[in-house]
């Protein structure tokens, strides 16, 4: 219990199984392995305080010879079975440690606080407000990490960390430098109404599900490499005054909410509550990645979301109903396969192929001068082929092939003419992809 911890540390008959003191380039302190805490550490119990144990821990630092001051406490290897409070102007590092209890970060931190080494929290973390640098590295969070409300005035870093419950970032604030480098997310995770003043590194994260920065600001840039979103990603309500910097990012077509929202608050509830993305949602945000991407210059790796987009707007057309509805999935269609949202150049030739065939045989037929044979020996073959690419050239004669014409005639001549010009139109800005 505290009681035998405290007399522990002030016995001088050298039974200080557990304790070193350790001094490094980064300052002096205590190290504190192996030991299982089956009481509630720096929190006032029994009578003691936090402030009595920081004294008690500060005597025996300053009995030993020679004497060092008073810089830190290392936990090495360490249990927590009934909770930790922190809320010292003391630095911490907690390195292969076990929390099999809540944890709260308080707001009286003001140095540094770095958990390490495999450290593994079994129960709930729950950050405050704070002045501290604050260090997650190689951490394993099997319950819910919440930071509501708090704000971190200086660096906040989680590196190498996997998260198995949920996370909660509701009004946090990151006044310096959030760095999320190579972690995990298993479950969907909400940056919602998140102010990020530094610089928001996701520099290798994968997650697992949806991620959605709903109404998050982004003041100064947002920093997605290596990030691998498994599910969705909503990036459509984020305010960017700052910038997104994109470099080895994927993100494919994914499933999202074609509801027509018709209340309010059923959208807000799925974008900040529930986690789910709206199909307009889902546009926006392939519209943003794409964007973001030309504004870097890099215009071949626009063009996946560029096409997604599109993909993405065909989605909502194909729940709303009306005339107008039907011209847009219609020129939608006519752009899918003609050069597949301007990615393809190939199915371009095959779409002027195609629709000019079929265009040129329907111009044939409603000429006064044809007739059809089952004999194929009697078949014009190759009259057919040199008047079909001549056919081909939008601005042909009406009379490149000498037969007597009439109404219909020109109707289908009319028509493949649009449609070979469209299609040759389709092919220059496929081509034009590496530009």
């Amino acid at each position: 219990n505290i009681d035998d911890f405290i007399k522990i540390l002030n016995d001088d008959d050298n039974r200080y199984i557990g304790f070193s003191l350790s001094q490094s380039a980064s300052g002096n302190g205590i190290l504190i392995s192996n030991i299982i805490f089956d009481f509630h550490l720096f929190h006032k119990k029994n009578g003691k305080t936090d402030s009595e144990m920081f004294v008690a821990i500060a005597n025996f630092l300053f009995n030993k010879r020679p004497r060092i001051g008073f810089g830190g406490i290392i936990f090495n290897n360490c249990k927590f079975k009934k909770g930790l409070s922190l809320d010292f102007n003391k630095k911490f590092i907690f390195s292969n440690c076990t929390f099999d209890c809540f944890i709260n970060i308080g707001s009286g931190l003001t140095n540094r606080l770095i958990f390490n080494e495999r450290t593994t929290f079994n129960d709930y973390v729950v950050l405050e407000t704070n002045e501290a640098i604050l260090t997650f590295d190689n951490c394993f969070f099997n319950k819910h990490f919440i930071a509501d409300n708090a704000t971190f005035k200086r660096k906040f870093r989680v590196h190498d960390c996997e998260f198995y419950g949920d996370t909660s970032f509701r009004n946090t604030k990151f006044n310096d430098l959030a760095d999320f480098w190579c972690s995990k997310f298993y479950k969907k995770t909400i940056f919602y109404k998140t102010d990020f003043y530094g610089s928001a590194v996701f520099s290798g994260v994968r997650f697992k599900d949806n991620v959605l920065f709903t109404y998050t600001l982004i003041d100064k840039n947002l920093i997605l490499k290596g990030v691998t979103p498994e599910k969705g990603l909503d990036l459509s309500l984020a305010i960017i005054p700052g910038e997104i910097l994109i470099f080895d990012f994927y993100l494919s077509n994914f499933k999202s909410v074609s509801t027509r929202y018709k209340d309010q608050k059923v959208y807000d509830f799925d974008v900040a509550e529930a986690g789910l993305i709206p199909t307009k949602n889902k546009r926006e945000t392939f519209r943003i990645l794409k964007q973001a991407f030309i504004t870097q210059n890099n215009i071949v790796e626009s063009l996946p979301y560029q096409k997604l987009e599109k993909v993405a707007l065909k989605e909502e057309y194909d729940h709303k109903k009306g005339l107008r509805n039907c011209i847009d999935k219609f020129v939608l269609f006519l752009n899918k396969w003609s050069n597949d949202y301007g990615s393809y150049p190939l199915r371009s030739i095959v779409f002027i192929l195609l629709v000019g065939w079929f265009f040129f045989i329907c111009s044939i037929i409603a000429s006064n001068n044809f007739s059809f044979e089952f004999n194929p020996a009697n078949w014009a073959f190759n009259d057919g082929v040199k008047y079909f690419f001549q056919y081909l050239i939008p601005t042909h004669r009406f009379d490149y092939m000498g037969v007597q014409t009439n109404g219909w005639f020109y109707f289908w001549d009319f028509l493949g003419r649009t449609f070979v010009g469209y299609g040759i139109y389709q092919f220059i800005q496929a081509f034009r992809k590496f530009r």
